[in-house]
């Protein structure tokens, strides 16, 4: 009792070694996708943290009284116009993260009321000022994280307390 063999065994393991290789392509594709959205969000967190650190680093030099002085006085002197800050980390060119900071005095109106205990109205001057940091990675244009701190203080107005 021969059989005559049709062959469909060599058809049928072929569409199956054929789905399954669609199959795993597809997982492949599928996880370089994901492993390439994984990375754009560190490199967004990481250019975030580092604008951040950057606002912290300068907003601690202008809390310390030593610093302060002559840090906001330059930014005074400075027509109004931003004063770049020097980067608090290493900007080399092998480095692709890059953190810059300016700081800009805004001048107070003349409808501005200092109010303050014991000294009488309009004796003092609001300074305000604007401290902007940015963070880029080089080699991708589109990933930037831009920050900004505003503070405001009190002080004597030079102009009537001057000796």
């Amino acid at each position: 009792m021969i059989k005559k063999q049709s062959g469909s065994v060599l058809a049928i393991s072929l569409v199956l070694l054929t789905v399954i290789t669609i199959i795993s392509m597809m997982s492949l594709q599928r996880s370089g996708l994901q492993t390439k959205i994984i990375a754009n969000i560190q490199h967004n967190e990481n250019v975030f943290q580092a604008a951040l650190s950057e606002q912290e680093y300068w907003y601690n030099q202008y809390n310390e009284a030593g610093n302060a002085t002559q840090l906001l006085f330059d930014v005074i002197n400075n027509n109004n116009q931003p004063l770049g800050l020097n980067p608090s980390r290493a900007q080399g060119e092998n480095i692709p993260l890059q953190v810059s900071s300016t700081n800009t005095h805004i001048p107070s109106s003349a409808d501005d009321i200092v109010f303050s205990v014991g000294n009488e109205i309009n004796s003092r001057i609001s300074y305000k000022f604007h401290l902007d940091s940015d963070a880029d990675i080089r080699n991708l244009p589109k990933i930037v994280s831009d920050q900004r701190t505003s503070f405001k203080f009190p002080a004597l107005k030079l102009a009537q307390n001057s000796f």
